[in-house]
């Protein structure tokens, strides 16, 4: 991913937020 440009506040926070939730989902999926 490229940090090298913040995204602005909640826009950042829910990308953020949502890639988490992918690789969880992708985790559990694998387990």
């Amino acid at each position: 991913m490229n940090t090298s440009q913040p995204m602005p506040g909640p826009f950042g926070v829910a990308f953020r937020y949502s890639g988490v939730v992918i690789l969880l989902a992708a985790y559990g999926g694998q387990v």
